[in-house]
């Protein structure tokens, strides 16, 4: 656990270093990554939707970080009007100024951090969370697994799709695989009179 905070210490600290040294990305003086890139964004697709044999379903749905233009500022936090998109660290930034990229965090699943710049050139960057689980991220300009987190790189948050897995439990298949309610009435069945 140490070491994740330290990780992510660490490439805060690094993104916030690199917001105003774009060279180190840069080949021939030029950035490898377009400020302000004319990029539409993906086709939307429906979600994927499997069933499975015990009869729950499986729903991934491909989602992105939300916009700079989206983050509305609440006191000291940042956050979205929907989504449940939200910041844990302070932040004296008025303006979002970009999207820097995101960051992936965990083994197999885990969450997902969208990282922008703000107004101020001595301030942190601003990072935004939301309480969803995610598929580890492949494709885009995601980066390879660091050992317990991914990182993309970009101004485009296009750039950076992952993925949410959701799952619908049969609720009346658990009620009844439970012992203690077996040869009992069943209150979820609308059949049942009580006896």
């Amino acid at each position: 656990m140490r070491n994740f905070f330290q990780a992510k210490i660490f490439i805060l600290i690094l993104i916030s270093c690199l917001i105003d040294t774009p060279s180190i990305f840069a080949q021939n003086g030029q950035p490898s990554v377009p400020a302000n890139p004319a990029v539409t964004p993906p086709a939307v697709t429906a979600p994927k939707v499997i069933n499975q044999s015990d009869g729950t379903q499986v729903t991934l749905q491909t989602f992105f970080c939300p916009q700079p233009n989206e983050l509305i500022k609440n006191g000291l936090y940042w956050g979205t009007a929907a989504r449940g998109w939200k910041s844990y660290s302070e932040s004296f930034d008025n303006q979002i100024q970009s999207f820097v990229g995101a960051q992936w965090i965990g083994i197999n699943v885990g969450k997902m951090v969208c990282i922008y710049k703000g107004n101020l050139a001595t301030s942190f960057p601003i990072t935004l969370q939301n309480d969803t689980l995610s598929i580890a991220p492949t494709g885009g300009l995601w980066g390879k697994d660091l050992g317990g987190y991914r990182n993309c790189h970009s101004t485009n948050v296009w750039d950076c799709p992952f993925i949410v897995k959701t799952q619908t439990v049969n609720i009346q298949q658990i009620y009844e695989s439970l012992d203690f309610f077996k040869n009992k009435p069943n209150p979820l069945n609308s059949n049942s009179d009580g006896q």
